[in-house]
C-alpha cells in the first residue's frame, strides 16, 4: 500500500511537533495531535478505497483489523507502539456495491493505549469515489423532470379489476292493470303465476304490468355492472285463461328499473305502484320473449336479454347503497302472446328458485406490478417530480429479456391503433422555455402505423394538442421519424411558429439493435442528436433562441386533437430521462458511460457527444 508511507511520514511529523512544542497546555495540544493523527488515517483509507474500486469493481468496503500487520497480511493498523496504535476502515454507507461508484465513510481510529478497546480519538470522512476513467454515477445527479426505468420492475403496472357474481332472490311481486288498479285477487295465497300480459286475477284481459323486487343486493355504489338479467321460470296455462297457442305467439315486454336506491316491497293489493313513468329509470331493454310452450322450463328462453344498463344506472345513484333492494318492471309492448312465470306463494314472498336476479361487477381497479406480456397502464416516474404515465392509447405492453437481458416497454401499432402512453397534466412541467436535454435508451423502429414522421417521445402544450405537424407551437420533438426514411429527427417549434430546426440521424432502424438516443438544445442556440455518442453537427435556430412551453408528455405517438391520438411510433424503450437544461458535455459522457455499465443496458459509445469541458 503505497499511502502507509505518506501516512507514516505524516504521523512521524506530527509527533515531531508534538514533542517539540512547548506551551502552557500541553494536553490540549496532545489531543488535537491526535486527531490531526486520526484525520490523517482517514484520508488514508479513502485513498486506499479509490485504489481498490479501481481495480476490482466489485469493491465493497474495508472491515478494521487490528492486527499486527507484520502476522497479518489484511490488517489495517497504519502505527503500533506501546503507547498507541492507530488504524482505517472504509464502510459503503448506503449499502450499494454496483456500478463504478461507492458512497463510502472512510475511518481512522487512535487507541491509547495501543491494547484499548474503544478509541480515544475518531475521526471519518465521507466522499462520493468514481472509478477512474469511467465515471457513471446516476441520471439522477443532474436533477431530472422526468425518468422512466423499465427494469425498475414496480415501476410498471397493471391495473386489476376484482370481479364478482351473484343471484339475487325475489321478495316481492305485484301485478297491476295498466290503469294502476289491482285486484284482491292478486294476493290470494294461492296466486304463484305472474301472467304478461294478461291477468285473470285481476278480471279482465287488459295488458296488464309486472313488478319484480329483488332483496339484499350486496353490490357496492358505483361498481361496474359487467352483466345482469333477470331468470324465470315457467308455468304454462295453469290459473290463465291462456291457450297452449299463445304460449308460442309473438310477444314483447319492455324491462325498466325502478329509479330509487332502495325499492320497497309493494303493498297488496294497492294501486298506481309502478305504472308512473317517472318512478322508472330512462333506461330500458325491450324483449321478444321465445315461447314458453311447457311447464317448469328454466332455461335460455326464460332469461331476459342483457340488463346492466338499467342496473348500473341504479347502482351509480347517490341513495344506493350495498345489501339495498332493487325493483323492476316489465310493461307490454307488442303481441298477441301470453307468458306465465311462476312466483310461488303470493305476490309477498317468492320462491328464489323460481324467480332470480344475476349480476356480475367489478370494483375499483387495483394497481398490480405488470409482468410479461400484459399492458402497461401505469408507468412511475423515477424523478421524484410525479411526472407518472397512464395509459392513453393501444396496448403498449412490457417484454422481457430484450437488451441486456432485462425486459422493456413494447409500442406496437400492429391492430392500426397507436399504443401511447403519457401525461396530459404533468405535476411538474419543464421550468427552462430555451433548454432541454432528452435521453432515450431505445430501439425505435420503421413500422409504425403512420407511415411517416412517427413520434417516439414528444413534449406538447394544452393550448397546441394538435400536432399534425412539424410547425406546431409549444412542441418539442425529442425523437421523431423522417418522413418515410430510415433516419431519426429531431424539432424544436418556437411559440413564434418560427421554421423549426431539424437534425437527421441514420439511425439503422432496421439493424434491431439498441441504442443510447441523446437530443439536447439551448446550448449557445443549438441543437444536436446524437446515438451512442456519435453526434450530427449541432444546428443553429432559425429567428434566435427557441422558445417552447410544454405541460404534456407523450411517448409512442402524438394527437391531433383532444383525445385523438395519431402518428405511432412503433419502438421499444428501455429508458428515458428528461431535463429542462442543457447538458453540458462532460455530464453527457458521464450519462453514457452509465449505460455502458454491464448493470444497466451494457450499450458502448464509441464516441462522445462532444469534447470535455
Amino acid at each position: 500500500m503505497p499511502m502507509v508511507l505518506i501516512i507514516m511520514s505524516t504521523i512521524m511529523l506530527v509527533i515531531l511537533l508534538i514533542s517539540q512544542s512547548i506551551v502552557i497546555n500541553q494536553a490540549q495540544i496532545t489531543r488535537h495531535g491526535y486527531n490531526l493523527i486520526a484525520r490523517a488515517a482517514a484520508k488514508a483509507a479513502t485513498d486506499y478505497a479509490k485504489e481498490e474500486l479501481d481495480s476490482n469493481l466489485t469493491y465493497c468496503g474495508t472491515t478494521e483489523n487490528r492486527n499486527d500487520p507484520s502476522t497479518d497480511s489484511a490488517s489495517t493498523v497504519l502505527y503500533n507502539s506501546t503507547a498507541y496504535k492507530v488504524t482505517y476502515q472504509v464502510e459503503v454507507y448506503d449499502g450499494v456495491c454496483t456500478g463504478t461508484g461507492r458512497n463510502i465513510r472512510a475511518i481512522g481510529r487512535v487507541y491509547i493505549p495501543e491494547l484499548s478497546i474503544t478509541a480515544a480519538y475518531v475521526q471519518d470522512i465521507r466522499v462520493r469515489l468514481v472509478r477512474s476513467g469511467l465515471y457513471t454515477g446516476s441520471p439522477g445527479d443532474f436533477s431530472p423532470i422526468a425518468w422512466f426505468k423499465s427494469n425498475v420492475t414496480a415501476s410498471l403496472q397493471k391495473d386489476v379489476a376484482s370481479s364478482y357474481g351473484n343471484s339475487f332472490n325475489a321478495i316481492s311481486s305485484h301485478e297491476e292493470k295498466v290503469d294502476g288498479t289491482a285486484s284482491s285477487n292478486v294476493c290470494a295465497s294461492n296466486n304463484k303465476d305472474l301472467e304478461m300480459p294478461y291477468g285473470s286475477e285481476n278480471g279482465t284481459t287488459l295488458n296488464q304490468n309486472i313488478g319484480l323486487v329483488f332483496s339484499n343486493l350486496n353490490i357496492p355504489q358505483g361498481a361496474t355492472i359487467t352483466n345482469a338479467y333477470i331468470q324465470f321460470r315457467s308455468l304454462g296455462t295453469s290459473g290463465t285463461d291462456f291457450t297452449s297457442a299463445m304460449l308460442s305467439l309473438p310477444l314483447t315486454m319492455r324491462l325498466k328499473g325502478f329509479n330509487t336506491g332502495n325499492k320497497a316491497a309493494f303493498s297488496c293489493p294497492g294501486s298506481a305502484q309502478f305504472n308512473s313513468t317517472g318512478s322508472l329509470t330512462s333506461q330500458q331493454v325491450d324483449w321478444a320473449i321465445p315461447a314458453w310452450p311447457s311447464k317448469n322450463q328454466s332455461g335460455a328462453a326464460q332469461q331476459s336479454p342483457d340488463i346492466t344498463s338499467i342496473v348500473q344506472a341504479i347502482v351509480n345513484r347517490s341513495d344506493w347503497a350495498s345489501n339495498n333492494d332493487m325493483g323492476f318492471r316489465l310493461g307490454y309492448v307488442s303481441g298477441a302472446g301470453g307468458r306465465n312465470a311462476t312466483r310461488s306463494n303470493g305476490c309477498s314472498g317468492c320462491n328464489g328458485n323460481h324467480l332470480q336476479l344475476y349480476v356480475d361487477w367489478t370494483t375499483g381497479a387495483s394497481p398490480v406490478t405488470a409482468t410479461n406480456g400484459d399492458t402497461v397502464d401505469r408507468w412511475l416516474d423515477q424523478s421524484g417530480k410525479g411526472n407518472n404515465l397512464s395509459l392513453l392509447s393501444g396496448t403498449p405492453s412490457v417484454s422481457t429479456n430484450k437488451i441486456n437481458s432485462q425486459q422493456v416497454v413494447e409500442f406496437y401499432a400492429n391492430n392500426g391503433t397507436p399504443e401511447i402512453l403519457g401525461n396530459l397534466n404533468l405535476a411538474y412541467p419543464p421550468q427552462s422555455t430555451s433548454n432541454m436535454t432528452v435521453v432515450a435508451v431505445m430501439r425505435p423502429t420503421t413500422s409504425g402505423a403512420s407511415g411517416g414522421n412517427s413520434r417516439f417521445v414528444t413534449l406538447l402544450n394544452t393550448s397546441s394538442i394538435n400536432d399534425s405537424g412539424s410547425t406546431t407551437a409549444n412542441a418539442v420533438h425529442a425523437f421523431t421519424r423522417s418522413g418515410a426514411t430510415s433516419n431519426l429527427t429531431s424539432w424544436v417549434n418556437n411559440f413564434s411558429g418560427v421554421t423549426p430546426v431539424s437534425n437527421a440521424l441514420s439511425s439503422n432502424f432496421a439493424s434491431g439493435q439498441f441504442g443510447v438516443y441523446v437530443f439536447r438544445f439551448g446550448d449557445q442556440t443549438k441543437e444536436r442528436l446524437a446515438k451512442n455518442g456519435a453526434p450530427t453537427s449541432p444546428f443553429e435556430f432559425d429567428g434566435g433562441a427557441p422558445a417552447y412551453s410544454v405541460n404534456q408528455l407523450l411517448l409512442g405517438g402524438t394527437t391531433s386533437a383532444a383525445g385523438t391520438y395519431t402518428l405511432a411510433g412503433d419502438m421499444q424503450l428501455a429508458e428515458l430521462v428528461i431535463y429542462d437544461k442543457d447538458l453540458s458535455c462532460s455530464q453527457l459522457r458521464l450519462i453514457e458511460n452509465y449505460y455502458a455499465q454491464s448493470s444497466q443496458w451494457a450499450i458502448t459509445s464509441s464516441a462522445y457527444n462532444c469534447p470535455l469541458q
